[in-house]
């Protein structure tokens, strides 16, 4: 533990001095596209160079640690400066390794969720399948018992994967042909009814005064006018 805070400590000491390196050197180009330099700043440029190239190295070798205690990014890192004080290094065959097991791994991590997400909905329409099937079945045994209420419910719970199933949408039309039928044959009967009670002796018309149907409304006589 002592030895992994030690090689933080000097990490983190290479880090900030290649940081300033770099400075230094836009720096130096920078003054140079301006003026041409003093022999004093080309000799202080000179001396950083010589210095970015140690530095290189040492955190060439920080970005290995890193990448044996499996920090990647620490190790990316270092190996992004290494290369940039050091372009010609080591640093960069490393680091073209490095970003392309990234990629296999991306990769490989997207195979594998695709995959996952296959299984889930593969076993998903297995299940609303199983389920579809079970309530078709529940369906069509309320219509033959005349059970509309129990049908009506078993439909509404189909799942909405199987709402357009060629199945599905024919047992709704029987269903509601069903409804339709059934509407029909109790207006029918109330009609049927109605018209008995009617014509009972003594029957008075339930109606509301000029509300009752036209056939059963009386017309007016001449006594009815003059009055």
């Amino acid at each position: 533990e002592r030895v992994h805070q030690l090689k933080i400590h000097e990490r983190n000491t290479l880090i900030t001095r290649a940081n300033y390196l770099l400075d230094q050197q836009q720096l130096y180009r920078q003054q140079v596209n301006l003026q041409p330099p003093s022999n004093a700043q080309r000799s202080e440029n000179s001396r950083d160079e010589s210095e970015s190239t140690l530095l290189a190295g040492q955190l060439l070798e920080h970005a290995r640690y890193a990448l044996q205690v499996d920090e990647l990014d620490t190790a990316k890192n270092c190996l992004q400066l290494s290369q940039r004080l050091d372009e010609f290094g080591a640093a960069s065959a490393l680091l073209a390794e490095m970003l392309e097991k990234e990629l296999l791994t991306e990769k490989t991590t997207q195979q594998t969720a695709s995959k996952k997400e296959a299984i889930i909905i593969r076993d998903r329409t297995r299940d609303d399948k199983k389920q579809t099937g079970q309530l078709l079945a529940e369906t069509r045994q309320a219509l033959e018992d005349n059970n509309l209420h129990v049908a009506r419910a078993a439909l509404a719970k189909i799942p909405s994967s199987a709402s357009k199933d060629s199945e599905v949408l024919a047992l709704r039309d029987n269903y509601e042909q069903v409804v339709k039928t059934r509407v029909n044959d109790l207006l029918l009967k109330g009609d049927k009814l109605y018209r008995a009670e009617c014509a009972m002796p003594g029957h008075v018309v339930p109606f509301p005064p000029g509300a009752a149907p036209r056939s059963y409304r009386r017309t007016p006589t001449t006594r009815d006018r003059r009055g």
